[in-house]
């Protein structure tokens, strides 16, 4: 597991360690966390646009029975 150093100024860190503090978090498992959060909200988004470039590129909607019956067959 690698290790991520950075600086805060006073006012941040004692935000986090109060944010943490109220979760039952160390200041450290509350950037994590955050982190994997933002990662998930960024490929997320990167999936909503990838999935509306294609919609925009073929249009066609599928109503759900059409697509179970196509599946079932």
């Amino acid at each position: 597991m690698a290790t991520v150093m950075t600086n805060f100024n006073d006012t941040l860190l004692a935000l986090l360690e109060n944010l943490a503090s109220e979760r039952g978090m160390s200041v450290s498992e509350f950037i994590r966390e955050t982190m994997i959060e933002r990662i998930e909200d960024e490929q997320d988004l990167r999936d909503a646009k990838e999935a509306l470039k294609e919609l925009e590129e073929d249009p066609t909607l599928y109503d759900f029975e059409e697509l179970k019956a196509e599946w079932m067959k």
